[in-house]
């Protein structure tokens, strides 16, 4: 007698059912998972990468901001009005420094080049506090004189902007590939769990369905055959292990 001959149809049937959910349930937690995997991923690329991505052209912007106010400062002609510009100037410093340290927190590997963006600014910071009072004090040549020592240090600070602003885009760039591969990897992955767990639930409710259920029954039939033409039969395997039963 075989294994299977020891469970009632109704068991067999049941069992093929609950396999094939097992597969169902275990190929949609799998799926499930990758897909959430795949979404954290793309949440940081849009939390982080994307947000530094365009913090980088505010500090390029931020830099030129600066000397436009240095040099409009000096054009400038009322005393009030260049203390306004005073303010704006100390504004475009408080906005650098914002900006700068969001980079640094979003993408930690290109913090060493915002490390030398902050030290040039601030050494054209110490230069640009004495003009910007010198404009106040209406001492133009004296300020004038003083910017033209600081316009290097714009030159220096506006390309580092620019190689920032690049490096960034190219991190994106990298970032959104390595996105892209995980995802096709990802969804391969699901195809092949998927797939697998399908043919291996179909395969055993196979294996269950012919040996466990079709054969027994055929067996069932020849011997009612048998019987039926008077023949002397045993019934055996159409019900758990018991007594056998014969007929005649």
């Amino acid at each position: 007698m075989s294994f299977l001959s020891r469970f009632s149809i109704l068991t067999k049937i049941l069992a093929i059912i609950a396999l094939i959910g097992a597969v169902m349930v275990g190929g949609t937690w799998f799926a499930t998972s990758s897909m959430k995997s795949i979404d954290d991923s793309y949440s940081k690329y849009l939390e982080k990468d994307a947000v530094a991505w365009v913090t980088a052209p505010r500090i390029a912007r931020n830099t030129y901001e600066l000397r436009f106010l240095l040099n409009r400062i000096l054009v400038e002609t009322d005393v009030e009005e260049r203390k306004k510009i005073e303010a704006n100037i100390n504004n475009v410093y408080e906005e650098f420094a914002k900006l700068t340290k969001q980079v640094k927190d979003l993408s930690a590997e290109h913090a060493p080049a915002v490390d030398v963006m902050i030290g040039k600014m601030n050494k054209m910071r110490e230069i640009a506090g004495p003009m910007v009072k010198a404009a106040l004090a209406q001492q133009d040549d004296k300020a004038k004189e003083l910017l033209k020592n600081e316009r290097s240090g714009f030159v220096d600070l506006s390309k580092d902007a620019a190689a920032l602003r690049d490096a960034i885009d190219k991190s994106i760039k990298k970032g959104s590939d390595e996105l892209t591969g995980e995802t096709n990897a990802a969804i391969r992955m699901v195809y092949i769990v998927m797939g697998s767990g399908l043919v291996l639930g179909v395969g055993f409710a196979f294996v269950i369905a012919m040996f466990g259920i079709s054969k027994p029954l055929g067996t069932l039939v020849g011997l009612l055959l048998r019987m039926a033409k008077g023949e002397s039969v045993e019934m055996i395997g159409t019900r758990p292990p018991g007594p056998s039963m014969k007929s005649r």
